[in-house]
């Protein structure tokens, strides 16, 4: 009876340290998402060039989520694609690039509006009946999470990170991510508008064409083009 005791006690020590150390290590890992949150905060109000903030967000995204593509997909209500502003494949930067809008991943989470998270992307999307877009290196991908960017009516995106390994991410990714995607969505708004004022402060306000000024910029920098050349 005494041994019996003493195993009991020993079992329930066992398995109260092994609830504390869960909890420590999931208590580590959400203190540390916070952290990373308030980080793409403080970077994202750091710059307004569109491009610029999507690597930030990329360079942060990575701490906490390992993946091996990653890509943000931006579409105006009425185009026939996506534009792939930032496309990131085992570290390697691609070219901007186009895909068609429709029935595709990246299409179905920009139409829903929600996200779309799969294990195993081989047979799920045959499932799903929504082909998937190789985009980056020729190898598909076996993990795939994509929440929506919601930036305005007619302006809305897809983030997106996908791994070649199965089950590479869970729902507390997901939240993670759409956290992310809402902070970029008021920054890529910013962008567009700062974007859409300068542009209209090089045209002339009665005929649309370049101004005097302007002209005068684009000469500067093409002669120090040619000096560096």
């Amino acid at each position: 009876y005494l041994w019996t005791s003493k195993a009991i006690v020993f079992a329930v020590y066992l398995i109260t340290a092994y609830l504390s150390s869960s909890m420590s290590e999931a208590l580590q890992r959400q203190t540390h998402r916070i952290a990373v949150l308030n980080q793409v905060a403080r970077v994202l109000s750091s710059t307004i060039e569109m491009d610029k903030l999507l690597e930030l967000i990329y360079e942060q995204l990575s701490r906490v989520i390992p993946s091996d593509t990653y890509y943000v997909g931006l579409h105006r209500r009425g185009d026939e694609v996506i534009q792939m502003r930032v496309l990131i494949d085992q570290g390697k930067h691609f070219p901007a690039t186009t895909i068609p809008f429709g029935n595709d991943l990246a299409s179905q989470v920009i139409q829903s509006r929600k996200p779309l998270r799969l294990g195993h992307l081989s047979t799920e999307s045959q499932s799903l009946s929504i082909p998937s877009v190789l985009v980056g290196n020729a190898q598909p991908s076996e993990s795939w999470l994509g929440v929506p960017i919601l930036s305005s009516d007619d302006f809305t995106g897809v983030l997106v990170v996908a791994s070649y390994q199965p089950d590479a991410f869970n729902e507390e990714d997901v939240t993670l991510l759409e956290n992310i995607a809402s902070q970029a969505a008021l920054a890529l708004d910013n962008a567009r508008h700062h974007a859409l004022v300068e542009e209209q402060a090089r045209q002339d306000s009665l005929t649309g064409a370049y101004n005097h000024g302007h002209l005068l910029q684009r000469l500067q920098q093409a002669l120090e083009r040619g000096k560096e050349n």
